[in-house]
This record gives C-alpha cells, sequence and structure tokens, in this order.
C-alpha cells in the first residue's frame, strides 16, 4: 500500500505561527496584536522564545506527556495556561466578536438608540451631572 505524504499547511510553513494572527483563531486576536508592536525588533533567540511562550499561554499547546519540556513546566503554570484558554472560550462577548455579532455603542445610530431608550438614559444623566455641577 502507498503511504500518503502529509501536506503541510500554511501554519506549520510559517517560522513563527503563533505571533501571526491570521494563523490563529479571531479569539486570540487581541492577545497577538499587543505582541505585534515591538516584536519585529526583537533578536531571533528572543522571537523563538517568544513563540513557543505564546503557543503555549495564548493558544494552550502544551506537551503535555513531558511537562519538562515546556516554558510552563509545572502543574500550577499548566493550569494557568488551560484555565486561560478556557475563560475565552466561555467569554460571550469574545466570541461574538469573533462572529462579528457584536454590537458597539459608537456603531448605533440615533434610530436604534431611541428604540432602545438610550437617548432617555443619556438625558437623564445629563441632567443630573449638570444638578451635580451647579451645586
Amino acid at each position: 500500500m502507498k503511504q500518503l505524504k502529509k501536506v503541510k499547511t500554511k501554519r506549520e510553513k510559517a517560522k513563527y505561527p503563533a505571533l501571526d494572527p491570521t494563523l490563529n483563531l479571531k479569539t486570540r486576536w487581541e492577545e497577538i496584536m499587543d505582541i505585534g508592536e515591538y516584536f519585529f525588533d526583537l533578536p531571533d533567540e528572543a522571537k523563538e522564545w517568544m513563540n513557543k511562550f505564546t503557543e503555549e499561554f495564548v493558544c494552550d499547546k502544551l506537551n503535555r506527556k513531558n511537562l519538562k519540556k515546556n516554558l510552563h513546566n509545572t502543574k500550577k503554570l499548566k493550569k494557568a495556561c488551560d484555565d486561560k484558554n478556557n475563560q475565552r472560550n466561555r467569554d460571550v462577548y469574545t466570541r461574538a466578536k469573533a462572529r462579528g455579532s457584536a454590537v458597539y455603542i459608537e456603531d448605533l445610530n440615533k434610530k436604534d438608540s431611541a428604540i432602545l431608550g438610550l437617548d432617555e438614559y443619556e438625558n437623564e444623566l445629563n441632567e443630573v451631572e449638570s444638578k451635580k455641577l451647579n451645586e
């Protein structure tokens, strides 16, 4: 029987896949984007370390059979990685942003805000604030 060659994915071909937002889940983008600003100024050794750290801490990709090969090499550190990943997966707002269905207040127009009653609420807040300032 003929062996099939495993095709390398785009993520496997990349040099630092954990630090490339386009090669990760959308729920992880925010954490990865924070790293990207100064990442390119680092030497290669530091980039490799940062990629490994991000793979473990953000992506929760650990060597679970041999913890000593990980940067997060204790049960407590491994649990911290797992907990962070589970928190992100449970977060409704993060999942809505990833789907593109999150509603931001800045995006609401006057008609939408009137339907939700935000205009009245905002007016009440303004009145309270102006009373405080006049006292």
